[in-house]
């Protein structure tokens, strides 16, 4: 078994999910959340300690899970104004890299068109299917938790998945944790 995770970095909306592969490639999320300790600001006394939490937190989850991989979706402005916001994502990546070279888990980074184009051309399923299905669990989750699919289709692919089968299935999963 094969533990990968995902990353969907935002200052305001991070969400991260960690998914375990079996022997038949088969995924299954252990964990998925929003982060609440991004880091929000670049001021020097809030941005010191803001660090320090977010490396804190991704350490928990690297001590926890002991991840295979992790995968990073990249940040990219679009052209259009977005204030800090790439700036303190490229710290929180900056944060996991030095993580996961600590742990020796094995890092990549995507951009978000490589992984939704791959997912489309391996599954022929539209996103915004996905997001309609599951409106119960955060955008920002299911994308982490595509990521980490996209992040383990490196060694199999999507075609061997069947992901709306998934999703259902974490969809009702997320609605009794949340009735708890």
């Amino acid at each position: 078994m094969k533990i990968v995770i995902g990353f969907d970095p935002g200052k305001n909306n991070f969400g991260i999910s960690v998914v375990r592969f079996n022997r038949r490639h088969q995924p299954k999320i252990i964990k998925s959340f929003m982060l609440n300790e991004a880091i929000k600001s670049l001021l020097h006394g809030d941005f010191n300690q803001a660090c320090l939490l977010f490396r804190e937190a991704v350490r928990q989850l690297f001590k926890q899970f002991r991840p295979w991989r992790i995968i990073v979706e990249r940040f990219l402005t679009r052209f259009r104004g977005f204030g800090n916001t790439g700036e303190l994502i490229g710290v929180m990546i900056g944060i996991i890299w030095e993580l996961a070279r600590q742990y020796k888990i094995q890092i990549l980074l995507t951009t978000a068109a490589s992984w939704k184009n791959q997912f489309r051309r391996d599954t022929q399923l539209e996103l915004k299917n996905i997001y309609k299905i599951n409106k119960i669990i955060p955008i920002h989750c299911q994308d982490a938790s595509l990521i980490a699919l996209y992040g383990y289709s490196k060694v199999a692919t999507y075609q061997q998945l069947n992901l709306t089968k998934f999703f259902r299935r974490e969809c009702r999963r997320w609605l009794i944790a949340k009735q708890k």
